[in-house]
């Protein structure tokens, strides 16, 4: 028995961008980015934008018992594949970040290309009004095993280094299991977080067959200042983080696993 990625070419569920901003983003400058997305939403084939609240909560001091919710307003939109009347990507803004993610990925090219025209003009405009705290890029990749859930033997698809942090029954399939890390490191003169997730799942076939999966997600979100030139190279930009996630994928897997995606140790070939 083995494991197989999700899709035929490649491991792919989900991509998402984040952008984080220092400042709360004003209402007015919110409901003007909406007008420009309205206007375009045929264009990129979006529904019709939708309102979105959002919460944050405060705790304060020990003393007082309730904390402190503040609401705020922003927007959202989806478009739906006409394939599986599925969300295919969904456009998030509020006050606090903006959010662009798909469930559509054929290739690296085609990803950004994509988000540069969608949300490409919007960032700019907003990196004119407050500065962007962090700006991440992020993978969901899965493997499903094909065989009795209670065989899936994680050394068939992951690393040795990551066995000594698990009992070894858990690691041939005996249980679920999950792996947070995370960790800095500094690139192009630039913090980077790197996180990753590794979660083994139970779940079904459209068929109602009992199938275990394996959930891999890697981050990397850029820590910037004032002075850090996103906007000005958002190509270049976007694809340094792509390569993060690529070279930190892709060291988690077995040789078996990196040969059925046909990429090396640095991801090269994989996500592309």
């Amino acid at each position: 028995m083995s494991w197989a990625p999700v899709h035929s070419a490649h491991a792919i569920e989900r991509i998402r961008f984040e952008v984080i901003f220092v400042d709360a983003l004003p209402k007015k400058v919110i409901d003007a980015q909406r007008r420009l997305f309205e206007a375009q939403t045929q264009k990129f084939r979006f529904d019709a934008v939708k309102d979105q609240k959002t919460q944050k909560i405060f705790i304060g001091e020990p003393s007082n018992k309730s904390p402190i919710i503040q609401e705020s307003e922003g927007w959202q939109s989806v478009r739906i594949a006409s394939s599986t009347m599925q969300p295919a990507e969904v456009v998030v803004l509020n006050p606090q970040m903006l959010v662009y993610e798909s469930s559509e990925y054929r290739n690296w090219t085609t990803a950004k290309k994509r988000f540069i025209s969608v949300v490409g003009e919007m960032i700019s405009r907003i990196s004119d009004i407050v500065d962007f705290r962090s700006f991440s890029h992020d993978y969901t990749d899965r493997f499903v095993f094909q065989g009795a859930p209670e065989k899936a033997n994680a050394k068939l698809i992951l690393c040795g280094e990551l066995f000594p942090l698990l009992p070894e029954n858990t690691i041939l399939g005996n249980e679920l299991w999950h792996i947070h890390r995370g960790w800095f490191e500094t690139r192009n003169g630039l913090r980077i977080l790197i996180n990753q997730n590794l979660d083994m799942q139970d779940g079904t076939t459209h068929i109602g067959d009992a199938v275990r999966s394996l959930q891999i997600y890697t981050k990397a979100e850029a820590r910037l200042d004032a002075d850090s030139q996103v906007v000005s190279d958002l190509e270049e930009f976007l694809s340094n983080l792509h390569l993060i996630c690529n070279e930190n994928f892709a060291q988690v897997l077995s040789g078996e696993g990196r040969e059925m995606l046909h990429i090396d140790q640095k991801g090269a070939g994989g996500h592309g």
